[in-house]
């Protein structure tokens, strides 16, 4: 008894010790992908000595001469720090799910590529301005180069999800980060699944139950709806059609597109004398998150705020000048048609004048792991993208010998939204931001504005136009042989603003709603520039706040305040909004001693050394 013990023990005494290895082998493994902040780098693609300052919560700080270079560095910390949540996203957008996950991800991928949301972002790119041209080729660049230590180093394959899926990962380019705010618009649109929503209900219940579970918008000039058998014939009531979730799936639950707020109160309504806005954007909840926060010295100033991993623009923050933040506003820019097809020819559909028209057609494969591709027929019709029944449940209200297809505002080849986010970025007053807006096309949103000039509620996005014979008015899918169907153009952009002189504060909740005025106020602190973004090549010998001071002083900036060297300010001054956190330049703090992070880059050979220290914790 006592030997077979012995031999037990010896076993247990093994198979931990093996368990142990195999622990430290695998974490070995997982962790060649962390992140050392302390690591130089020798790169080309960059002009001019750069910094990135990381502070204990890992927000970089990006200083570079060049806006390229500064976007460069942003696309670098997003690689280093998001990668595979960057390139998931790429993924969705482009229908390439199922290469990694499988059959389960089939009904994503189809929808996607019926979309087409990818194609219609390379389209995109050559609508950009030269500035966010050259900013997304810079961050593409970025990215790039991060790739390119990952494929040359041993560096965990970049993030730990590469280790149990295909670590292969294409060069980022510029339609990747249109094509991923094209995704945030499908994220954060829901129109069409409540156009289906109501028709289910409408083939099943009375008039009067049906606007009792969903009540029109109060007030007067509300059309009245016809039922939906009578707008479509043929929709026969039936069973629901049951649709399981799908994994990944960038569609918004019903009634979840969106609950985000926003306000701003001029400075008259603030006791530190600057203008307050507040912004809390609701989005779903994901690991890691969507945001990554980060700071960009600009050639026109500094910004810090929410940037998306994937895209080179602060989408909500703050400058030296203004803040702004961003809602939903929920219009209605989507449409569900249903086109009749010919019954001799199913690739024909019905006209308003009697006659047939053939679907733009054409044929795509979706590589699927352990599976046999599946080749799908893409058809759009004069209205949209056709999509099969089993997306926005359109099977239950689809007559035989009809198909549905969408109209939207996102499905455009020509998308300036994120030509409109980077002006409204680099803008230095209410008024330039407003008219940023011009170019914006979906999601659209409720753009609050705070600034020098008074504060601002402007709602940007495309918002289509219909006819007032349209039978439903975009509130129920509707027949698109009928010569009112369809959208008639695009609103006019209103950056004028409208009443209310008076109006010292605004607030959104995800609602649309008219511009509020801008109303002028006189500023009552000392006012003092930010610092250009100008990079200089430095050498830390200690990686804390005391190495960032020594930072600021090259740039002219007293670490004790936020603005330059000698600069009086007064108190109300110091709690204003602005890009320059206080904490982060604040040197010798006898309790708090925070260690930062710190990066340069010295130009070698076209290229750039990058130097960066990283935090690491209390000091």
């Amino acid at each position: 008894m006592f030997t077979l013990f012995r031999w037990l023990m010896r076993a247990v005494t093994v198979l931990v010790g093996l368990g142990l290895l195999a622990g430290l082998v695998l974490y070995w493994f997982l962790s060649r992908s962390l992140v050392d902040y302390s690591e130089d780098f020798t790169l080309p693609g960059i002009s001019a000595p750069v910094e990135i300052v990381h502070n204990n919560d890992s927000v970089p700080h990006i200083f570079g001469q060049t806006d390229a270079d500064v976007f460069f560095a942003l696309g670098f910390v997003h690689a280093q720090d998001r990668l595979w949540q960057m390139t998931m996203l790429r993924r969705t957008a482009q229908g390439r799910l199922s290469e990694l996950f499988g059959e389960r991800t089939l009904p994503v991928d189809e929808l996607m590529r019926r979309l087409d949301l990818y194609g219609l972002a390379l389209q995109s790119v050559k609508a950009q301005d030269p500035g966010t041209l050259a900013a997304l080729e810079a961050y593409s660049a970025g990215v790039n180069a991060w790739i390119n230590q990952i494929n040359q180093g041993a560096r965990g394959r970049g993030a730990p999800e590469f280790w149990l899926f295909s670590p292969e990962i294409s060069a980022w380019a510029p339609a990747d980060s249109i094509a991923i705010l094209k995704l945030m618009a499908l994220q954060l649109s829901d129109q069409a699944a409540s156009e289906v929503l109501r028709a289910e209900l409408s083939l099943v219940l009375p008039a009067d139950r049906l606007a009792d579970i969903l009540p029109e918008d109060p007030g007067t000039g509300v059309a009245a709806l016809p039922d939906y058998a009578t707008l479509v014939p043929g929709a026969l009531p039936g069973a629901p059609v049951k649709t399981a979730a799908l994994p990944f799936s960038p569609l918004p639950a019903p009634g979840m597109a969106g609950a985000s707020n926003a306000w701003a109160a001029e400075a008259r309504r603030s006791a530190a004398g600057g203008a307050l806005l507040a912004s809390d954007p609701h989005l779903g909840f994901t690991a890691p998150t969507i945001w990554y926060l980060a700071r960009l010295e600009l050639s026109t100033g500094g910004v810090i705020g929410g940037t998306i991993p994937g895209v080179p623009v602060v989408l909500v923050g703050r400058s030296e000048e203004m803040g702004w933040g961003l809602t939903t506003a929920n219009l209605d820019d989507q449409d569900v048609v249903i086109e009749k097809l010919n019954p001799e020819n199913p690739e024909e559909y019905a006209l308003p004048d009697g006659n047939w028209a053939r679907f733009d057609s054409r044929q795509t494969i979706v590589t699927v792991k352990d599976a046999n591709p599946v080749t799908l027929t893409l058809r759009w019709s004069r209205n949209g993208p056709v999509l099969p029944g089993t997306h926005f449940n359109l099977a239950a209200v689809t007559p035989a010998g009809h198909v549905a297809a969408l109209s939207w505002t996102a499905l455009s080849g020509a998308d300036t939204s994120i030509t409109a986010a980077m002006r409204v970025m680099r803008s230095q007053s209410v008024a330039e931001a407003i008219e940023a807006g011009r170019l914006h096309v979906a999601p659209a949103q409720n753009l609050m504005l705070a600034g020098p000039d008074g504060i601002a509620l402007q709602v940007i996005g495309a918002l289509p136009i219909r006819d007032p014979a349209h039978p439903s008015q975009g509130r129920m899918p509707s027949p698109g042989w009928n010569p009112a169907v369809g959208f008639k153009g695009i609103f006019e952009y209103d950056a004028t603003g409208h009443g209310e002189p008076d109006r010292a504060r605004a607030s959104a909740a995800d609602r649309g709603g008219p511009v509020v005025r801008r109303r002028p106020g006189r500023r009552r602190y000392a006012r003092t520039a930010a610092p250009a973004g100008t990079g200089a090549a430095c050498r830390m010998e200690r990686r804390d706040e005391r190495a960032y001071a020594r930072a600021a002083d090259r740039r002219g900036l007293d670490p004790r305040s936020d603005g330059p060297a000698g600069a009086r300010r007064t108190r109300p001054a110091r709690r204003q909004l602005h890009p320059h956190r206080r904490r982060f330049h604040r040197a010798g703090l006898p309790r708090h001693r925070r260690r930062v992070g710190l990066v340069r880059c010295d130009p070698v050979g076209g290229g750039g050394k990058l130097h960066r220290y990283g935090a690491r914790g209390a000091g």
